[in-house]
């Protein structure tokens, strides 16, 4: 017997993709779902987050449920500080997941870049008296929709300021 996908007539988020794309990989580091990947600054806060990345849950006896977090940690001082506040981060972990998921953090100080560092060139910001080029224009003014009519129009700006540092024609 043959399985149909079944398509349905509106389309998906991204995120639902990702999470289905990713957990193989989470799974494989001891995470169950990469929940705490991806909401760790929600769970330890913006200051330590900036500074540490959970990398893998490695398992206790299967028996319990609690397990040791590898933790890596950016320098010598956030790391004092994580030992300091050990009871209090595995605290905000097992409130998260809503069982005694960790036991132990284990600390590997190691390099990463910070979330704030970025290869790509930060965008500036619009003025608000420029004015889109008439091609962009002419082009709206079929559009009725005025959320949409702005959002296009911003969008022309944005690409005819572009082109004009990169000095293309």
């Amino acid at each position: 017997m043959s399985r149909k996908k079944i398509r349905t007539q509106f389309p998906r988020g991204v995120a639902d993709i990702v999470i289905k794309l990713t957990k193989p990989v989470f799974a494989k580091r001891g995470f169950a779902d990469g929940s705490i990947v991806r909401d760790w600054q929600l769970i330890v806060g913006p200051m330590l987050a900036e500074v540490t990345r959970p990398v893998r849950i490695i398992s206790g006896n299967s028996s319990e449920h609690s397990g040791t977090l590898v933790l890596h940690v950016a320098n010598g001082s956030a790391a004092t500080e994580i030992q300091h506040n050990e009871s209090f981060i595995r605290d905000q972990i097992n409130t998260y997941f809503g069982f005694s998921a960790v036991k132990r953090i284990r600390l590997v100080q190691t390099f990463f870049q910070s979330r704030t560092d970025s290869k790509y060139k930060k965008l500036t910001p619009l003025k608000t008296n420029e004015q889109p080029p008439p091609a962009t224009k002419s082009a709206l003014e079929s559009v009725d929709d005025l959320e949409v009519k702005n959002a296009l129009l911003s969008l022309g700006l944005s690409v005819a300021k572009r082109c004009a540092d990169r000095k293309i024609s």
